[in-house]
């Protein structure tokens, strides 16, 4: 009697240890799909991730890298960087803020360098002033950047497609406002 007692106490103790194990496990899983269902609830509504294509906002932004960007941002300031619907053709474009609405643009003819309400912009953050006044195509300046608008430029100015030539983008065609990037390793 003993022994079948023993014996079916040592089964119901490797029952309880796969009982204990399956919750266990269906705890880990839970987890594992609460996480996973977070990261799409952020990533469809809160944010975005972008591939950085082509050299306009080099050295800020490599090509190839990633970056993440929030969707839901609504205030912007200069020097932030955008991703919008470029006006014309309505591909998304990655740009950095350097006129907000009130700003007076304008680009000295004769240096190439911008001017942000008269004061001569900080070159600190792009790779040089090579500007021109009016591009083939272009806007005019000065330009008054108007309520609802942003003027943006690329860092990298000698490559860029900007508001030099496509003008004053509307705050409603921007996508996210960039936070983080992730380096792209060659």
């Amino acid at each position: 009697m003993e022994k079948k007692d023993l014996l079916s106490e040592l089964i119901e103790q490797q029952l309880e240890k796969k009982r204990i194990r399956r919750k266990e496990l269906r705890k880990v899983f839970l987890i594992i799909g609460a996480i996973a269902l977070l990261i799409v609830v952020l990533f469809k509504g809160i944010f975005g991730l972008a591939i950085i294509e082509g050299t306009s906002m080099r050295p800020t932004l490599t090509p190839n890298a990633w970056c993440i960007f929030n969707r839901v941002a609504t205030s912007y300031q200069l020097d932030d960087i955008v991703i919008f619907d470029e006006p014309t053709d309505g591909f998304l474009l990655i740009k950095r803020v350097k006129g907000l609405p009130g700003d007076v643009i304008d680009i000295d003819d004769e240096t190439g360098k911008l001017y942000i309400n008269g004061q001569e912009e900080d070159l600190g953050i792009s790779s040089g002033s090579t500007y021109t006044k009016t591009l083939e195509g272009g806007i005019s300046f000065p330009i008054t950047v108007e309520d609802g608008t942003l003027f943006v430029l690329g860092d990298n100015r000698e490559n860029s497609i900007d508001s030099r030539m496509f003008g004053l983008i509307n705050i409603k065609d921007i996508k996210g406002k960039v936070f983080y990037q992730f380096t792209h390793i060659e």
